[in-house]
C-alpha cells in the first residue's frame, strides 16, 4: 500500500544506513516511550497509511555484500558515472561506451624494466595481456569518475620475489602513468612476496595494498597518490598469516586472515598500524545452552557477539559502536566473512540474532539463515532474514527479505483473498530460522483497531538458492 506525501508522512531513505539510523533514534536511550505518545504516533502512523518509500531488499547478493579482496570508498551517487574496470579479462569500459576497451594496452612497461634484458624486457614500451596475466592478483578500482589505480605486480627472476608497479590514471582511464612501487628485496634486508592478495582504495590520495603469503606477507600504505609506499604497523600475528580481505569506511579499516589462524585487524587511521579485533569465542559458552547475553555486556564490549548456532559452530559480531565500521562479522568454522551493509542494531529493547543451519533450498548443501533484529518496543518488532551460501573466500549472502520491505506491501499482494480489504501490514514482522525451517508473521493492522493489530498473517518461507518468497500463508484474526 503506497500513501501520497502529506504533511503527516514518515518516510524511510532507500539507504540503508539512514534508515537504520532513523530506527536508531527512534527507541535510543535515554529517551523512552510512554504507551500514550506511543500509541499516538502508530496512530499517526496508521492514519496515513503506513511507513512509506521503505528500500527494498534485493535477491541476488550484490558485490559490497560479498566478501571481496578490496573495495573502494565511491559515493552512491557518483557509481553510475564510473568506468566499469574487468581485471579477469583486462578490459575497460568508459560510461556511455557499449564496447570494451583493451586495457592491457594502455598500461606503459614498468620504467625499471629499461635496464633488464631477461625476457626482453627492456625492449617493451607497453604492456599485453600475456604480461599482465603473469599476475594473478592485479589490483584497480576508480575512487571517482577521473581518478583510478592499478597494480601488476611481476617477477625480478625465477624465484617468487616481486616487485609490484603503481598505476595512476586522472582523466577516467584513458591514460595511465607509473606513479611508484613496491620492491621486495627478500633475505634479511626486507619484505619479499609475491602479488597482492587484496588492496583497498580509499580515495586519490590514500590506498592499502596488501601483499600474498611467501615471507611476512607485509602491508603498504600510501597518502601522497602512490608516489611513495610505508610498511603499516602490524602486531604480531601466527606464522602462515596473510591478508585476505580488507575494507574501509573512512579511516577505519578492517582486515582478515583465513591462512594460518583467522584473525581481523581493525585501523583507526587510514591503514597506517592495525591491532588484533578480539572476538568473543563460541567455545566460551556453555554448549547447548540457548544464547541470551546480559545487554551490559553489549554496550560495554567493543565487540560484541549479536548471535550463535545451537552447535556454536557459527557466530555474529557487531562493533560499529566502537571501531566506526559498519556492519557484521561472521564466524563459521573457524573462517571469517565481512558484510558491510548488513548491520545489527544496537537498541535498549534487543534480541539476539537467531541463527540456524539447514539445506533450505534442497540442493545438498547447509545453508545459514539469519534473523535480526531492526527495532523492537511497545507494539514494534520487525526483523530481517539473511541466507548465507558457502563461497570460494568465506560465506556470501545470497537471498535478503527485509520486515520494512514486507511492510510497504499491500497484504492482497501477499495473502490474496485472506486479509479484510482495509487491512494494512502493521510494525510486526518476525522470523524463525530454528528447526531447519523459515517461517514468517506479520501484524495485520485494521482501521478499527489501530493502533494495535487485530490478526496476523504466518507464512512458510521458500528459498530457491536465490531468492526468499512467502508460501502457505493463514490468517487468524484475534479473539475481539
Amino acid at each position: 500500500m503506497r500513501v501520497p506525501h502529506t504533511w503527516f508522512s514518515t518516510e524511510f531513505d532507500h539507504s540503508r544506513r539512514v534508515l537504520r539510523s532513523r530506527l536508531r533514534d527512534l527507541f535510543a536511550s535515554p529517551r523512552r516511550w510512554g504507551a500514550l505518545p506511543l500509541a499516538c504516533a502508530l496512530l499517526v502512523t496508521a492514519l496515513a497509511g503506513g511507513l512509506a518509500s521503505c528500500g527494498e531488499s534485493t535477491a541476488s547478493p550484490s558485490p559490497a555484500a560479498e566478501v571481496l579482496p578490496g573495495t573502494s570508498s565511491v559515493p552512491e551517487a557518483e557509481e553510475a558515472a564510473l568506468p566499469e574496470l574487468d581485471l579477469d579479462n583486462l578490459l575497460i569500459r568508459y560510461p556511455g561506451e557499449e564496447v570494451w576497451t583493451d586495457l592491457a594496452a594502455l598500461i606503459p612497461a614498468p620504467a625499471a624494466w629499461a635496464g633488464q634484458s631477461l625476457g626482453g624486457r627492456n625492449e617493451i614500451d607497453v604492456l599485453n595481456h600475456d604480461i599482465l596475466s603473469y599476475d594473478p592478483g592485479i589490483q584497480g578500482a576508480f575512487v571517482d569518475p577521473q581518478n583510478g589505480w592499478l597494480t601488476f605486480s611481476y617477477s625480478m627472476g625465477l624465484g617468487p620475489i616481486s616487485d609490484t608497479c603503481v598505476y595512476r590514471t586522472h582523466d577516467g582511464g584513458r591514460t595511465w602513468e607509473e606513479v611508484g612501487a613496491l620492491e621486495g628485496t627478500g633475505g634479511d634486508t626486507g619484505p619479499l612476496w609475491f602479488s597482492l592478495n587484496c588492496a583497498a582504495f580509499l580515495d586519490a590520495h590514500r590506498a592499502i595494498l596488501c601483499t600474498g603469503l611467501f615471507l611476512g606477507a607485509p602491508v603498504f600504505y600510501t597518502a601522497d597518490g602512490g608516489a611513495t609506499w610505508v610498511l603499516a604497523e602490524l602486531p604480531e600475528v601466527s606464522d602462515g598469516w596473510q591478508a585476505d580481505s580488507v575494507s574501509f569506511s573512512g579511516a577505519h579499516g578492517l582486515l582478515l586472515s583465513r591462512i594460518g589462524e583467522p584473525a581481523a585487524l581493525v585501523s583507526q587511521d587510514y591503514g597506517a598500524s592495525w591491532e588484533v579485533l578480539e572476538l568473543p569465542r563460541p567455545a566460551s559458552l556453555p554448549d547447548g545452552e540457548p544464547f541470551s547475553p546480559e545487554p551490559a555486556l553489549w554496550y560495554d564490549s567493543a565487540v560484541s557477539m549479536v548471535g550463535i548456532t545451537s552447535d556454536r559452530t557459527a557466530a555474529l559480531f557487531d562493533f560499529e559502536d566502537v571501531y566506526s565500521i559498519p556492519g557484521t562479522l561472521l564466524c563459521t568454522g573457524g573462517v571469517l566473512s565481512y558484510f558491510p551493509d548488513l548491520e545489527f542494531t544496537r537498541l535498549p529493547q534487543m534480541h539476539p540474532a537467531g541463527l540456524s543451519w539447514g539445506d533450505y533450498d534442497q540442493d545438498g548443501v547447509q545453508e545459514l539463515a539469519a534473523a535480526l533484529c531492526l527495532g523492537t518496543g511497545t507494539g514494534v518488532n520487525m526483523w530481517e532474514l539473511c541466507l548465507f551460501e558457502p563461497a570460494e573466500r568465506g560465506y556470501r549472502i545470497s537471498a535478503r527479505l527485509d520486515g520494512l520491505a514486507l511492510q510497504e506491501m499491500a497484504p492482497e499482494d501477499i495473502a490474496p483473498g485472506l486479509v479484510p480489504a482495509n487491512g494494512v501490514i502493521g510494525s510486526i514482522c518476525e522470523f524463525q530460522t530454528d528447526e531447519g525451517r523459515l517461517r514468517a508473521r506479520l501484524g495485520i493492522l485494521l482501521p478499527e483497531s489501530a493502533p494495535f493489530d487485530q490478526g496476523e498473517l504466518d507464512c512458510a518461507v521458500f528459498y530457491d538458492g536465490s531468492s526468499l518468497s512467502l508460501s502457505g500463508q493463514t490468517y487468524t484474526r484475534y479473539p475481539t
